[in-house]
């Protein structure tokens, strides 16, 4: 009996193959494209850099980087849908993930132009990365991009206007939030290491 229950167990920790899909394509494609951001912890991750950076910038500084950010996320889209050559996503958010967090802990006042570049990259990458899990889904690109644009506009920007807020707020959130982005940029950094060394 023992060996049976051991086999079984056996049995269960052996990984099955791993098929990606689509989040949400019951509700529609434009909920698709919302939900496959939603669900995507590197994209989360990325997004909430965005804010911790951003809000820790000027107010000017602030208002170019939300403009920047849905411009960034359609043209990652669209360089998609257009089968343009792209970079390797995974080192480039491990790059973005490690600047972002490291620049927030440092409290450093970047330029505003630097700022407002870093989340065009961002957005970018997470529109990109979005949607290449749809070049085989069989969704309306028009619609699922629309999603996508539309949720990681909405999230950047209710990160960006807490954060931001908060900031202002108590003396403590600016540690908080620095210590914080030094996790972000330790896991940059650690994703950067794995993906150079082909792990």
């Amino acid at each position: 009996m023992r060996r049976i229950g051991l086999l079984a167990a056996l049995a269960m920790g052996v990984p099955g193959r791993a098929e990606a899909h689509l989040v949400g394509v019951a509700f529609g494609d434009f909920y698709a494209g919302t939900l496959h951001l939603l669900s995507s912890p590197g994209d989360l991750a990325l997004l909430a850099v965005v804010g911790l950076l951003v809000a820790a910038q000027t107010r000017v500084t602030g208002q170019a980087a939300l403009l920047a950010l849905p411009l960034g996320l359609t043209l990652g889209v669209l360089a998609v849908w257009a089968e343009l050559p792209l970079p390797a996503a995974e080192l480039w958010v491990a790059l973005c993930l490690g600047f972002g967090g490291l620049a927030t802990a440092l409290a450093l006042r970047l330029p505003g132009s630097v700022t407002t570049a870093f989340t065009g990259a961002a957005g970018a990458l997470i529109g990109a990365s979005n949607a290449v899990a749809a070049l085989d889904g069989g969704v309306n690109w028009a619609l699922y991009g629309s999603g996508v644009v539309a949720a990681g506009t909405v999230l950047g920007t209710l990160a960006i206007a807490v954060l931001a807020t908060l900031y202002a707020w108590r003396s403590w959130v600016p540690l908080a939030q620095r210590v914080l982005a030094s996790w972000f940029a330790a896991a940059g950094a650690m994703v950067f290491g794995l993906s150079f060394a082909g792990i």
